[in-house]
């Protein structure tokens, strides 16, 4: 009985975008990822209200709300960058999809972006996410960064997977920061 539920705990319903893990440290890691493609909207207001707005943006245009009134499966991690004034939210899409294949969204909110391989630096943890959290962590990791010889450019990520189907407290977050 334990292991089914510790199963059904771990199980994921998302794809962790594609990386090639060149360093870890206990929650810690370097990551090198390939290219990505993500569906994104970027909204102005709190962090909860970013995340319930853009979310509901973006689940729309993945159950269908496209040109090719399709729905895209096995989408990836939601992502949210903090940027002066604003949030942007959005979603890994599948590695199968390209910028020449992928449905236009309906919404002008939502923009498809390619992002170029990069270097990333990682804290892992789990539980709910608080714009203070968000922060701590984020601090955490750039003394990591830095303690480590490298040094870091862009916003602040965090990664949620699975976040609306796990228990608050067993959700798996990161919070990413480009190195350069």
């Amino acid at each position: 009985m334990n292991s089914v539920l510790l199963s059904l705990l771990n199980w994921k319903a998302q794809e962790e975008a594609r990386f090639t893990l060149m360093m870890s440290q206990g929650p810690f890691e370097v990551r090198l990822y390939q290219k990505l493609l993500c569906a994104r909207v970027s909204l102005e207001g709190s962090f909860e209200e970013a995340i319930k707005n853009g979310m509901r943006h973006i689940t729309e245009y993945l159950e269908g709300t496209n040109f090719k009134v399709e729905k895209i499966l096995h989408a990836g991690p939601c992502f949210h960058l903090n940027k002066v004034d604003q949030w942007d939210v959005g979603m890994i899409l599948p590695p199968e999809m390209d910028i020449l294949n992928v449905p236009k969204p309906i919404s002008r909110f939502i923009k498809i972006e390619e992002w170029a391989p990069c270097t990333v630096g990682v804290l892992r943890f789990r539980g709910g996410v608080t714009p203070e959290i968000f922060q701590r962590k984020g601090e955490e990791l750039k003394r990591w960064i830095k303690k480590r010889g490298f040094n870091f450019q862009g916003p602040l990520r965090v990664s949620r997977n699975d976040f609306l189907l796990q228990f608050p407290f067993f959700r798996p977050n990161e919070v990413h920061l480009d190195i350069i």
